[in-house]
């Protein structure tokens, strides 16, 4: 499809639809209302440690004083991934309790927010039960699940057609690769003279910076009119990176 960039950045259009958040259930939980803040302990930011951990695939031989009791309930890693190239830029304590009958045991509740070089955001939310035993920490039960963005910062990046098929069907296999194309051939805006005149036939790339969940649905349509949510989408083909979408259309 031919274009004027111009005419194309003007009349992209991205709908983002939220059918059902899947993230991680917090009934039983007991968190506090958004905004209270809960001060954090030693122990806790140990535990904290722990279930990062584990969400990377570890076993706590790198998380000093703390150990898993034998037979611990423990639903921490997703499957095929672990949070490879993510930094862990904050941690948040939702929830700190001691269980009256059990002096010695804790529950906390918290979430864990992630990033990557590419910009790439993650949030998991965790819950943990244990107790304080032998001068250490000794997990009994551990949960996390991501919790997904609903509202996820879109960046768009409008690439030649003649890059993509330079790569003679060569299409970058991870997402570091593909979001690397995609900003190493875009179009930039910076100068207005590196921006061709005329007709040009363009693929526009729609990059979800937050991940989402599996019940959410993007919608990257084409619309002459850039104040309502019609369109022309059937064009349009998507990708699913574990969370992280990414919509194509030329």
């Amino acid at each position: 499809m031919r274009h004027s960039l111009q005419t194309l950045v003007s009349g992209l259009m991205v709908v983002f639809a939220i059918a059902l958040i899947s993230g991680c259930v917090t009934q039983g939980y007991d968190l506090p209302k958004a905004g209270t803040n809960i001060e954090r302990t030693n122990d806790a930011t140990a535990v904290e440690a722990a279930v990062e951990d584990m969400l990377r695939g570890g076993n706590l031989n790198r998380v000093p004083g703390v150990s898993l009791m034998a037979g611990a309930k423990v639903a921490v890693a997703e499957d095929g991934f672990a949070y490879q190239g993510f930094t862990m830029t904050q941690g948040k304590l939702l929830r700190y309790h001691s269980p009256a009958e059990d002096g010695s045991s804790r529950i906390v509740a918290g979430e864990m927010h992630f990033e990557d070089q590419l910009g790439r955001r993650a949030t998991v939310l965790y819950h943990a039960d244990y107790r304080f035993a032998d001068g250490g920490i000794v997990i009994r039960e551990a949960n996390a699940a991501p919790l997904y963005s609903v509202f996820p910062e879109a960046t768009m990046f409008i690439v030649p057609s003649q890059a993509v098929m330079n790569l003679g069907g060569r299409i970058p296999q991870t997402h570091v690769q593909l979001v690397e194309f995609m900003a190493n051939n875009a179009v930039t805006w910076a100068n207005s003279n590196a921006i061709p005149s005329g007709n040009q036939d363009y693929v526009a790339f729609v990059f979800l910076a937050d991940r989402v969940s599996p019940s959410a649905e993007l919608v990257v349509k084409i619309s002459a009119n850039r104040n309502d949510l019609g369109g022309y989408a059937k064009a349009s083909r998507y990708l699913d990176i574990k969370g992280w979408r990414i919509g194509i259309v030329a």
